[in-house]
């Protein structure tokens, strides 16, 4: 019998990809994968886009969003998976007063950026990245476009990254209360690649501690994850009895080494997470559907 492949992790012209959700959908079959999550930063607004598109080929389609949350000072991110159309206002609207904070702080890092002679604007941004939730990837990708850097990543590491000259905070959510407000939405809250952001032993005890907060599941496989991650990752998830999940953070032209389902070349998600995770949502919707009887 034929493995079936998955890719619970993507980003779409709706936040900082470069794919409409109709393409990430064609991609995703072109790949040979059975099933998707598109997982905008911050925003459901691509979603029923990515469902439609999604209707009648031969595919399984799942929306979430991706969240930023802190957690005791540290940047984390958050998945939201099988959120259904219904909530997707509930979403929009607990996410509505970061992603404004978000976007002033996009205007101030522009225009530091300017005031030190880089020929760029606020409105040149929002003209380049209109109707998005815009982030400091487009950033990146504007200067990028102006020449100022090669790549998105080198935009970071000199000038975007936490503590470097341009940067400016903005509030994030917060990781526990999250994973309690997707459950309410009756989707799985799974952390999205917790090596990318702490170290194996911290990964331990942040799992430990939010798994009294109901977390659900957390990113084994990762396009950035050596095997060696991957094996630790998957063990950890078995000894602490969560779901494992995994996808490629596809973003297109933001990162083009990676690609829909394959990652770096050795990302192979099995269609199990996908399903063990549908299974736990099912459970979460049926919860909510009692609690409104």
């Amino acid at each position: 019998m034929q493995e079936k492949f998955c890719d619970l992790h993507m980003h779409s012209v709706f936040s900082d990809g470069s794919h409409t959700p109709e393409e990430l959908i064609e991609l995703a079959l072109s790949a040979g994968l059975c099933a998707v999550a598109l997982t905008d930063h911050n925003t459901v607004d691509g979603c029923e886009r990515f469902l439609s598109a999604a209707n009648g080929k031969p595919i399984d389609a799942a929306c979430g969003a991706e969240l930023t949350t802190d957690y005791e000072g540290t940047e984390l991110h958050l998945l939201g998976l099988f959120l259904a159309p219904e909530v997707f206002d509930d979403v929009s609207e607990y996410v509505v007063e970061r992603n404004i904070a978000k976007e002033s702080a996009n205007k101030k890092m522009i225009e530091r950026l300017a005031a030190d002679g880089f020929e760029i604007s606020y409105g040149e941004f929002v003209k380049r990245f209109p109707n998005r939730n815009r982030n400091r990837a487009n950033i990146g990708a504007l200067l990028q476009a102006k020449g100022y850097v090669v790549s998105v990543s080198e935009a970071f590491e000199k000038y975007l990254d936490e503590g470097q000259k341009y940067y400016v905070h903005a509030p994030r959510l917060d990781f526990l209360r999250t994973i309690g407000k997707i459950h309410e939405w009756g989707g799985v809250a799974v952390w999205a690649h917790p090596l990318y952001h702490v170290d194996r032993v911290r990964t331990r005890e942040i799992l430990t501690a939010a798994m009294a907060y109901g977390l659900d599941g957390a990113e084994a496989y990762y396009s950035t994850y050596s095997e060696d991650d991957t094996a630790y990752m998957l063990a950890l998830c078995r000894e602490l009895e969560i779901l494992p999940s995994g996808g490629s953070d596809f973003h297109g032209a933001a990162k083009p080494d990676i690609a829909i389902g394959k990652g770096n070349g050795n990302l192979a998600v099995p269609y199990s997470c996908y399903e063990n995770l549908k299974k736990l949502a099912k459970k979460y919707k049926s919860a909510q559907k009692q609690d409104f009887a």
